[in-house]
C-alpha cells in the first residue's frame, strides 16, 4: 500500500501568504501615492509684497514650496497683502471728463454758475409704487415707432440771403495766435420754428408708465440745399455743413452696450442745459466787418417767425400759470412790456385790476397789433417754458453762387429717451439706438443770390468816323465799401471788366491799396438807340434819349432807358454811398447818441454813412 506524504506548512498556507503581501503592497501604495501626494505645492512669488526664498517679504509674504495643510493660509495672506497694496495705489490711467464742468468753462462761466439750468438728472430715482407695475413682465413696452410717430416735422425755413464780409478767426502761423481773417461772400440766413411742446407731450403720454422722462435734447440740425440755375431744374438734395462763427466742443455720446448706462445717462445729461441747446439749434453767425464801425452783428439779417412774437410772461412750469390777456393791454414788440399778466402779477404803478367780464352776446373788440418786424427772440429758458410750445431753430450756408437760386429743408435729430433703458424698451436694439431724427420740414421758398454789380445806362456817343458806344455806370462792393466806374460799350460787347482802384483793406493801417475789382455784369449789350424819343410823366413834350436792348447774365432780352436810369433813386442811393454819403433815413431810438441835443440823430459810430457835412447838419463835437 503506499504512502500518502502530507502537505509542508508553506504548501498548505500559500494562498494566504500571497493575499497578505498583496494587502501589504495595496496599504503601502495607498500610503505613498495617495496620503502624501502632492508632498508640497510651490507657491511662487508676488510682487510687490514676496521676499526672496527663504525669508519673508512684506506682511508676512514668502515664496517657496509648502504642504497641503499650509497652503490655504498662505493664499489667504498673500490675498490679504495684494488688497492692501491695491488699495494704497494711486490711479494713474486719465479719469473721465468731467462734461458740465467742461461745457460750463467752453460758455466762459465760472464751474460754480448754474450752465446746466433746465436739466433733469436721469439718475433721479423714481418714486416707489405698490402692486404689480413693479413687476417687469408687467410694465409696456415702448416702441421706437411709436416715439417717430410723435415726433412732428419742423415748419418751413424763413431764409434771406446777403453778401457779406465776415471776420472769421484764424490762426497765425508765424506766433500761433488767434487773428482776424475777412471772407466777402453770399451767405444764406434760415429760421425754422420747430414745435417742441407737441412732441413732449405726445412722448409723456407714451412714457408714463414706464415712468421714463421725456427731454428735448437735440444732437444735431441736419440741412439739405437744392440749387437751381437760371430757367433751369432743381438739382439733387444735398446735406451741407452749415457754418457756425464759435465752435464748441460737445461730448461724444459713449455707445450703449448694456453695462454702461450711468456713463451714457451722465453725458446726456450734460447735453440737456439750456446753453449747450442753443448752441446746437441756434449757432451764431461770424461778426461782420463794416467799414466805419469795424465790427457789426448778423442779427439783423436774421428771417422774424411767430417766435419773435412770443409773449414772455405766458410760461408754463412748477408753480408757474398760464396768464389771463387783458383786453387793451400795450402791446409791445421788444416785449419789455406784458400782455398777458397773471392774476398774482404786481404792478409797480398799483395793484392789478381784473377786468370786467363780457357777454358772449357784446365781444370785446380785438386788439390791433402792429406787424412785428424785430428779429430778438426770447432766450432759450423762455422759449422752453412759453405755453406757445416752439422754439427758434438756425442755419447759416456760406459760399453760394451769385446769379443761382436755392431752397433749404431741416430736421432735426434729437437723443432717444429709451437709451439705456433695456427693460423698457420692446427690443433690445432699441435701448441701443441714441438719436431719432424727425420727418423733413417743407422746403422754404426759393431764394436766389443777387449780384453784386449793378449798371445804369448814362447816354450814348457816335464819333466822327468811329463806332458808336453807351456809356454805362457800373456799381460793385469790395470789403464792404460801394465802388463805381464807367465803361464805354460798343454793340455785341459785354458791360463790365476789370478795374484798378484804390480800396482801404479791412484791418489796415488806414491806407488804401490798389485793387483788381471785378465790375462784370454779365449783361451784353445787343443794340441800341440815342434818339429815342419818350414823354416823361407830367411833361408837356417828348424828351430825347438813349434806350439799349441787352442780354441780362440769365440770358433774357431786356431794354433800358438813360433818362429812366440817371433818375433813379436807386441810382442816387448807390452814387451817395459810393462817395462816402448815407441818405437821411428811419431814425432807430436805441442808436442815440447822448452827446447829441437832437434825438433823432444818429451816432456817427453806429451809421457808417452818417457824414455831418451834408444835409444841413451840424458835426458832432465831443464834450
Amino acid at each position: 500500500m503506499a504512502k500518502i506524504e502530507e502537505p509542508g506548512l508553506i504548501e498548505r498556507h500559500i494562498e494566504k501568504i500571497v493575499l497578505v503581501a498583496t494587502v501589504a503592497g495595496l496599504v503601502l501604495v495607498l500610503m505613498l501615492w495617495v496620503v502624501h501626494s502632492p508632498r508640497r505645492i510651490d507657491l511662487g512669488p508676488v510682487p510687490g509684497v514676496s521676499g526672496s526664498p527663504g525669508k519673508p517679504g512684506a506682511r508676512g509674504v514668502r515664496a517657496g514650496e509648502y504642504p497641503p495643510e499650509q497652503a490655504d493660509a498662505q493664499l489667504k495672506i498673500r490675498l490679504d497683502a495684494l488688497r492692501a497694496v491695491v488699495a494704497g495705489t494711486e490711479a494713474t490711467g486719465t479719469p473721465p471728463p468731467n462734461w458740465p464742468e467742461e461745457l460750463a468753462a467752453q460758455f466762459e462761466n465760472p464751474y460754480d454758475a448754474d450752465a446746466m439750468r433746465g436739466a433733469v438728472p436721469w439718475t433721479t430715482a423714481a418714486a416707489a409704487v405698490t402692486g404689480t407695475e413693479t413687476d417687469p413682465v408687467d410694465r409696456q413696452k415702448v416702441t421706437l415707432a411709436s416715439l417717430r410717430g410723435a415726433m412732428p416735422a419742423p415748419e418751413a425755413p424763413k431764409v434771406n440771403v446777403a453778401h457779406h464780409v465776415a471776420i472769421v478767426p484764424q490762426i497765425d502761423p508765424r506766433t500761433n495766435a488767434s487773428v482776424n481773417g475777412y471772407r466777402e461772400t453770399a451767405a444764406m440766413h434760415a429760421a425754422v420754428v420747430f414745435p417742441h411742446g407737441e412732441m413732449l407731450k405726445e412722448w409723456r403720454a407714451i412714457l408714463e408708465k414706464p415712468r421714463i422722462p421725456a427731454r428735448f435734447i437735440v444732437a444735431a440740425v441736419e440741412v439739405q440745399r437744392q440749387g437751381r440755375a437760371a430757367g433751369g431744374a432743381w438739382g439733387t438734395p444735398t446735406v451741407i455743413r452749415t457754418v457756425r462763427g464759435r465752435q464748441i466742443q460737445l461730448p461724444d455720446v459713449p455707445v450703449f452696450t448694456g453695462t454702461n448706462r450711468d456713463d451714457v445717462r451722465k453725458v446726456v445729461e450734460a447735453l440737456g442745459g439750456d446753453q449747450v441747446l442753443k448752441a446746437i439749434i441756434e449757432p451764431e453767425f461770424y461778426d461782420l466787418y463794416d467799414p466805419d464801425r469795424q465790427r457789426a452783428s448778423w442779427r439783423p439779417y436774421k428771417p422774424v417767425t411767430r417766435v419773435c412774437r412770443l409773449n414772455t410772461t405766458a410760461t408754463v412750469g412748477p408753480g408757474v400759470r398760464p396768464g389771463v390777456y387783458v383786453p387793451g393791454a400795450p402791446y409791445d414788440p421788444m416785449m419789455r412790456r406784458p400782455t398777458i399778466l397773471d392774476p398774482a402779477y404786481t404792478n409797480p404803478r398799483g395793484p392789478y385790476v381784473r377786468p370786467p367780464t363780457v357777454s358772449p352776446a357784446a365781444p370785446a373788440p380785438a386788439v390791433a397789433r402792429p406787424a412785428v418786424t424785430s428779429t430778438v427772440v426770447p432766450t432759450m429758458r423762455q422759449q422752453l417754458e412759453n405755453v406757445a410750445g416752439i422754439v427758434e431753430v438756425w442755419f447759416h450756408d456760406m459760399g453760394l453762387a451769385t446769379g443761382t437760386e436755392y431752397r433749404y429743408r431741416v430736421r432735426l435729430r434729437v437723443y432717444n429717451p429709451l437709451l439705456g433703458f433695456t427693460q423698457d424698451a420692446a427690443t433690445a436694439d432699441a435701448a441701443k439706438v441714441a438719436t431719432l431724427d424727425t420727418p423733413w420740414s417743407p422746403w422754404s421758398e426759393a431764394a436766389k443770390v443777387p449780384r453784386l454789380t449793378e449798371f445804369f445806362v448814362m447816354s450814348a456817343f457816335a464819333p466822327p468816323g468811329g463806332d458808336p458806344f453807351v456809356n454805362v455806370e457800373v456799381f460793385t462792393r469790395r470789403w464792404g465799401r460801394v465802388v463805381h466806374d464807367t465803361f464805354k460799350v460798343h454793340m455785341g460787347e459785354a458791360i463790365g471788366g476789370v478795374r484798378e482802384h484804390d480800396v482801404m483793406p479791412p484791418g489796415g493801417a488806414g491806407v488804401a491799396t490798389k485793387t483788381n475789382i471785378s465790375f462784370a455784369t454779365g449783361a451784353v449789350v445787343v443794340d441800341f438807340d440815342a434818339k429815342r424819343k419818350i414823354r416823361l410823366p407830367n411833361a408837356p413834350f417828348d424828351t430825347t434819349t438813349t434806350e439799349v436792348v441787352y442780354l441780362d447774365a440769365e440770358g433774357a432780352l431786356r431794354t433800358r432807358l438813360s433818362a429812366f436810369d440817371k433818375a433813379s433813386p436807386r441810382h442816387a442811393a448807390l452814387s451817395d454811398r459810393a462817395k462816402g454819403i448815407r441818405p437821411p433815413g428811419p431814425v432807430d431810438p436805441r442808436l442815440r447818441d447822448p452827446r447829441v441835443r437832437d434825438p433823432r440823430r444818429l451816432d456817427p459810430a453806429m451809421d457808417p454813412m452818417y457824414d455831418p457835412r451834408l444835409r444841413g447838419r451840424r458835426p458832432i463835437t465831443p464834450p
